[in-house]
C-alpha cells in the first residue's frame, strides 16, 4: 500500500542459529553411543542373541509348532499314558500317582485328516522312559488287552513316528533340533521336509517305546486301531 510504512521481521540471531544445531548434533551422538553401548552388553551378558540376529535358521520352537499344526487337529480324546524309568519305578499319568510319572506328559488328537489319531508325548525327565499309551476308546473295546480279536491285531500297528530332540551337543540350549536323529537345517532359504519313520505302535499291552530324556514325540496312528474312527469321522468335514 503506497505510503505504508514496511514491518521489520525479526530473525532469529546467528548465535541461536549455532546453538540450536550443536544441540542436535550432540544429542543424536549420544543416542547413537548408547545405543551401541546397550546393543554391545547385550550380546555380551546373551550371546546367542548375536548368532540370532544375523541367522535365518528357524529357532526350535518353530519346528515344533510346525508338527503340531500339521498333525494335531481340534478334536482332542482321553489318552491313558504308562511310563517305566529303568529303575522299575512305574505310574500312570491322569490316575494321580504323581512324583516321576508327571515328568511325561501326553496328549492325543484327532488328526486333520480324520482317518488318523496323533498322540504327542513329552518326557520333561532327565531320564529315559519306556512309554506306552492308549485311549478310553481303545479300552472299551478291549485295545491293547490280553484277549484275542482287536486287541492281538492293534499290537503290530504301525505310527509314524517324529521324534524331537536337542541337536549340536544334546543340551537344551542348543541352537538346532534333531528329527529323528537327523539334525534340521535350512537348505538355501527352505525348510527342510520332515519325515517320519515307520515303528510298531507302543499301545498299553504291546511292547513299550523308549522315550529319550528331554526330548517329545509325536506318534501318528489310524484311527480304527484305537477305536476313534467315530470320534474323528467328522474332524475332516470341518
Amino acid at each position: 500500500m503506497p505510503g505504508a510504512r514496511r514491518q521489520n521481521v525479526e530473525r532469529p540471531p546467528a548465535v541461536g542459529v549455532c546453538v540450536s544445531v550443536c544441540l542436535s548434533v550432540c544429542l543424536s551422538v549420544c543416542l547413537s553411543v548408547c545405543l551401541s553401548v546397550l546393543l554391545r552388553l547385550f550380546d555380551y551378558f546373551v550371546p546367542v542373541t548375536r548368532a540370532a540376529r544375523y541367522s535365518k535358521e528357524p529357532n526350535p520352537d518353530y519346528y515344533a509348532a510346525r508338527l503340531f499344526n500339521t498333525l494335531m487337529g481340534p478334536s482332542a480324546l482321553s489318552v491313558q499314558l504308562s511310563s517305566v524309568v529303568s529303575s522299575g519305578s512305574e505310574g500312570v499319568y491322569g490316575e494321580g500317582n504323581g512324583g516321576e510319572a508327571e515328568l511325561v506328559r501326553g496328549w492325543a488328537h484327532c488328526a486333520k485328516s480324520g482317518e488318523a489319531v496323533t498322540v504327542l508325548l513329552l518326557n520333561y525327565g532327565n531320564a529315559s522312559r519306556l512309554v506306552s499309551f492308549g485311549t478310553d476308546q481303545a479300552m472299551e473295546r478291549g485295545i491293547g488287552g490280553d484277549g484275542d480279536g482287536v486287541g492281538g491285531s492293534v499290537r503290530a500297528a504301525q505310527a509314524e513316528l517324529y521324534l524331537m530332540t536337542a541337536g549340536g551337543d544334546g543340551a537344551l540350549s542348543s541352537r538346532t533340533v534333531r528329527l529323528n536323529g537327523v539334525e534340521l537345517a535350512l537348505d538355501g532359504d527352505e525348510v527342510p521336509p520332515m519325515v517320519p519313520v515307520a515303528v510298531d505302535a507302543p499301545f498299553d499291552g504291546a511292547a513299550p517305546w523308549r522315550l529319550p530324556a528331554q526330548s517329545y514325540a509325536f506318534f501318528v496312528v489310524p484311527a480304527d486301531a484305537l477305536g476313534a474312527t467315530t470320534a474323528c469321522e467328522g474332524v475332516r468335514s470341518k
